[in-house]
């Protein structure tokens, strides 16, 4: 399952690239389901406390490297992958109220970046045939 969710080598294709951000988004979902009731049902247990820290790293991981083999179906190296989890990450980030001028401009181009590179990712065939990640996930 590690290297299911959390592996670096080879091409994803669309369909899988879907599939398995879904699958991730689920599998995390359901371990806030159970670990906030626990957490307040057993007080404030470090341990609780401290799995519940790690889903948001499990979470960067795991879609950063999801991310790299669909970068990797395009034939692009996997480094390009930082760009993308900056851009998705930003968009997190909450803006203060009375928003100036510069930061409405950052929002929007913040926004703009994120259609292109989800269109990129979830909706343009990759590579045709083999490349130098490995062969064509679609066969």
């Amino acid at each position: 399952m590690f290297e299911y969710f959390f592996g670096l080598d080879g091409r994803l294709g669309r369909a899988q690239f879907w599939k398995r951000n879904f699958q991730l988004m689920i599998l995390l979902f359901l371990g806030v389901v159970v670990l906030v009731p626990l957490t307040r049902l057993m007080g404030r247990n470090p341990f609780l406390l401290a799995l519940l820290a790690l889903f948001p790293l499990i979470a960067i991981a795991g879609t950063g490297s999801l991310i790299v083999r669909r970068l990797h179906d395009h034939g692009r190296p996997t480094w390009l992958a930082l760009p993308y989890l900056v851009v998705s990450l930003a968009g997190l980030v909450p803006s203060p109220p009375g928003r100036t001028q510069a930061q409405l401009m950052a929002m929007g181009l913040i926004t703009l970046a994120s259609v292109i590179l989800f269109v990129h990712l979830y909706c343009l065939r990759g590579t045709r045939g083999p490349n130098r990640y490995g062969p064509d996930p679609r066969g």
